[in-house]
């Protein structure tokens, strides 16, 4: 295999996981939709970074200011 061909995979691996990477936070947001804002600021306090993603997303759709919860 030539150095392009592995240029070239090593691409599509990261397309790959960038592509798993959105949907689990789409669905997150999808579920995330259904809670109330205090357990929505929990998981960005304390949650993964595709749940703190989702999360942020869903409060600032209902009006919140994001950086209240930067360190």
């Amino acid at each position: 295999m030539g150095f392009w061909d592995s240029v070239g995979n090593a691409a599509k691996g990261a397309v790959n996981a960038l592509e798993s990477h959105n949907a689990e936070i789409q669905e997150l947001r999808e579920r995330f939709e259904r809670e109330d804002d205090d357990f929505l600021k929990g998981k960005i306090r304390s949650g993964s970074t595709e749940q703190k993603v989702a999360a942020g997303y869903v409060l600032k759709g209902r009006g919140y200011d994001l950086s209240e919860f930067r360190n």
